[in-house]
């Protein structure tokens, strides 16, 4: 007779937990070099002779070797100040717990990274060497190994406030504190300072001392955030610009830039835009804002000159080719344009009162900023899921009353079926009170470009600029499964492009286009858009 199903699942689950019972009671040896436990000395000795063990060894290679501890003949022990509350060095196998327990313990020398030479008190709190670590941070260098940071960015009191230090922790911060450490709280890591971090492990009485001893005005620091900036005569920005005036530039969105606009130039190189002058693909950034804004520019007078008299003929300067082109006549070896410099730009600042910008997928918001300086009389709202801190000081850089952000998630849809996005940049737009709207979207990646077309379709938006990047996800049902039936990806990019130009078109627009601009330092430059009512006879 077969045995009961039950049963047999029973006999499964017991051969599971012994199976879980006999590995719990292997013994475990640690390899320090990689990282990595195994369950005997003889596999510890097969480890240690294999590959990767000699390949995790050549890459700490040039690194810092064991450190000698306080009992070396490099530091003596009289030399180094005793703590009797000091914790004792915990790579020391009589010293460890183990051993007192009665167990082996095979002693492995520890090591740090490369990104760890050469700075003495970042290693000896890698190898939690406290005593050594004592009488670096106590010694006339002491001030000097405390601005030293590890691989990640962080400083030695960063490395404590972590818990880095154990059982030494506060000790040792206390030390670090009164030797020179203090000097270095306004240093930061991902936005957050030693304060901070303590802040975000709850050690709030910690985290007010920290941020009491901040110092303050320190040269190469903004004032208002304290975000560290680089000099002036070092931002991407700043290079390019001397590029331009040297002759050696040759795109001409980068050369309209500086040449046509000394004035924004100058501006976003002020410290209150460190947040957009610093970007480490500025060029190609830069290239792509200003495909954009040239377009939008080209668009305002346009549509402007075509609501004063209907019969007027359309002029687009450089982007002639995006907003009139057709899908059809889509050729990515096309390598001719139209220079940039044709565009009206006192026209289109004459003409831009009138216009509300949204600035989709903002990021930093470099396009909202040169929108903001280029059109003078235009507003704009940026549009992102990203903190408001990572956006530049826009009050402090007069734009206050012309610049605002929404922080909403395009993706996000609500459980009772309405769509908080379209609603944000709904009330966004009726707050504003312009007659005009430009919807503009660069680096919208995948189904954030048909978010786009949705706040374009839904606030009956004059004029819709995308220029995407990702393609959406592959198992995507929204999206034809043709765009991802070739390998090829700049075949697929473009049928991305003429996908979105297609749903912008059954959505209403009267003109649509997608075509490359050959400018933008990118192989994903082509400029998708839309403008006019299919239902109004004087769009068509």
């Amino acid at each position: 007779a077969r045995s009961s199903p039950w049963k047999e699942l029973w006999k499964e689950l017991q051969g599971a937990l012994q199976a879980r019972d006999r590995m719990a009671a292997r013994p475990r040896v640690w390899c320090d070099t990689c990282g990595i436990a195994v369950e005997s000395e003889a596999k510890l000795a097969q480890h240690v002779a294999g590959k990767k063990h000699a390949r995790m060894l050549r890459q700490l290679e040039g690194g810092c070797p064991t450190l000698p501890t306080a009992g070396s003949a490099n530091l003596a022990e009289e030399s180094a100040p005793t703590d009797p509350g000091l914790p004792t060095h915990p790579a020391d196998p009589s010293k460890s717990a183990a051993v007192a327990k009665g167990k082996s313990v095979t002693e492995h020398p520890r090591t740090v990274g490369r990104g760890s030479a050469g700075k003495p008190v970042v290693e000896a709190i890698l190898l939690r060497d406290w005593r050594r670590a004592e009488h670096l941070i106590v010694s006339d260098d002491g001030p000097r190994w405390l601005r030293d940071k590890n691989a990640n960015g962080m400083t030695p009191v960063m490395m404590a406030v972590n818990g880095c230090c154990g059982s030494a922790k506060h000790w040792l911060l206390d030390l670090m504190l009164s030797h020179g450490g203090a000097e270095t709280l306004a240093e930061r890591v991902k936005g957050r300072t030693a304060a901070g971090m303590a802040t975000a492990q709850n050690h709030h009485a910690l985290a007010a001392r920290l941020q009491a001893m901040e110092p303050v005005d320190e040269p190469g620091r903004c004032e208002l955030c304290g975000e560290k900036f680089k000099p002036r005569s070092r931002t991407p920005l700043h290079f390019l610009g001397d590029c331009v005036r040297r002759g050696t530039e040759e795109n001409r969105l980068i050369r309209c830039f500086y040449e046509a606009h000394p004035a924004a130039a100058n501006t976003i190189a002020g410290p209150v835009f460190h947040r957009v002058n610093s970007c480490i693909k500025f060029r190609k950034e830069l290239s792509e804002t200003m495909a954009v804004v040239a377009a939008l520019a080209a668009e305002v007078v346009r549509i402007d000159a075509r609501s004063a008299d209907p019969a007027a003929t359309a002029t687009a300067g450089y982007a002639d080719r995006a907003l009139h082109g057709r899908a059809a006549e889509l050729d990515l070896d096309d390598n001719s344009g139209s220079d940039p410099t044709a565009v009206d730009w006192a026209e289109a600042a004459r003409r831009s009162a009138d216009w509300h910008i949204l600035d989709l997928c903002c990021g930093r918001s470099l396009t909202a900023s040169v929108a903001a300086l280029l059109l003078p009389g235009a507003v704009v709202t940026c549009v992102d899921r990203c903190p408001p801190s990572q956006l530049p000081h826009y009050p402090e850089a007069g734009l206050g009353d012309r610049v605002r952000y929404v922080q909403v998630d395009m993706l996000a849809q609500a459980a009772d079926g309405s769509d908080p996005f379209v609603e944000a940049v709904a009330a966004a737009h009726t707050e504003q009170k312009r007659p005009r709207l430009a919807v503009l979207g660069v680096h919208c990646c995948g189904a954030l470009s048909t978010r786009a077309i949705d706040a374009h379709t839904a606030l009956k938006g004059d004029c819709l600029l995308l220029l995407p990047c990702c393609l959406p996800r592959k198992d995507d049902p929204r999206f034809p499964p043709e765009i991802f039936s070739t390998s090829m990806q700049e075949e697929q990019y473009a049928r991305w492009a003429r996908f979105l130009e297609a749903e912008a078109g059954r959505r209403g627009a009267a003109r649509t286009s997608a075509a490359p601009l050959p400018d933008v330092v990118s192989v994903k430059n082509i400029l998708v858009s839309a403008s006019g009512c299919a239902e109004c006879p004087c769009d068509l």
